[in-house]
């Protein structure tokens, strides 16, 4: 287990856990793209373990003091540093992974045909492609480094709190078709920056604003419903590509 450090033990701790955490993500993103497969079997065999963990994501993520980790810190590294040196060696893989996941969308029109095709269809580079399309997207913004992961066809996991919704694409754009409460689905269809920014833990909201996840709020008042988005409704069902609406 990581030792308490005081000053700078503590922010060298503090940097080591972030970039951990950031190459987690990457991980989490490309599982199951065969690229990245045969890199961590060549290079970094110890992370295959979180790299093939479906149910990788927060809240509920293993410390940079993980013992599989650990293995691969002491095998990778001379220094017992806990801090700047292995911060370092993490951002660089994360970085690499990062290129392989631009490389995935770097064609985006093309890229966007495919999550389609996927969605409609079913694919194993569906997550891979949502995953590294949607990150792209929060390039440059507040939620850079959100956490972004697969958790079945179409679903995927956002954010600390690991927030479950729906992906489609509409208009040539990949946007959040809408969120989850238990089994129930409620479309707001914005992209993910939009979404983040009004459902992320992260957003700027007022906390007293006390909203509920049906857009209601503490004093009784309907909160301004997200329909206030220009895309278009869906057609049929408006459900996204391969979803089918079950009574329940």
């Amino acid at each position: 287990m990581a030792e308490h450090q005081t000053g700078g033990g503590e922010d060298k701790t503090r940097r080591e856990r972030e970039a951990w955490g950031h190459l987690l993500a990457r991980l989490a993103q490309l599982r199951g793209l065969e690229k990245v497969q045969k890199v961590l079997e060549e290079k970094h065999s110890e992370l295959l373990e979180f790299f093939h963990d479906s149910d990788l994501r927060p809240p509920q993520l293993p410390l940079e003091d993980d013992e599989r980790a650990e293995k691969w810190f002491q095998r990778k590294l001379k220094s017992k540093d806990r801090g700047k040196v292995r911060a370092k060696l993490c951002n660089k893989l994360a970085e690499q992974l990062k290129t392989m996941g631009d490389e995935l969308v770097s064609d985006k029109a093309s890229a966007l045909e495919r999550v389609n095709d996927a969605l409609t269809q079913g694919s194993p580079e569906e997550g891979p492609l949502v995953c590294s399309l949607l990150a792209k997207e929060l390039e440059g913004t507040r939620f850079e480094h959100c956490w972004i992961s697969q958790d079945g066809k179409g679903q995927y996991r956002l954010g600390e709190d690991g927030m479950k919704v729906a992906v489609q694409v509409l208009d040539g754009k990949l946007i959040i078709h809408g969120y989850f409460e238990g089994s129930l689905v409620h479309p707001v269809r914005v992209p993910i920056v939009t979404f983040l920014a009004e459902h992320g833990k992260t957003s700027q909201q007022e906390a007293s604003d006390d909203c509920d996840l049906f857009g209601a709020t503490g004093g009784g008042k309907a909160a301004p419903h997200l329909s206030r988005s220009r895309s278009p409704k869906l057609k049929d069902d408006g459900l996204p590509p391969g979803w089918v609406k079950k009574e329940s």
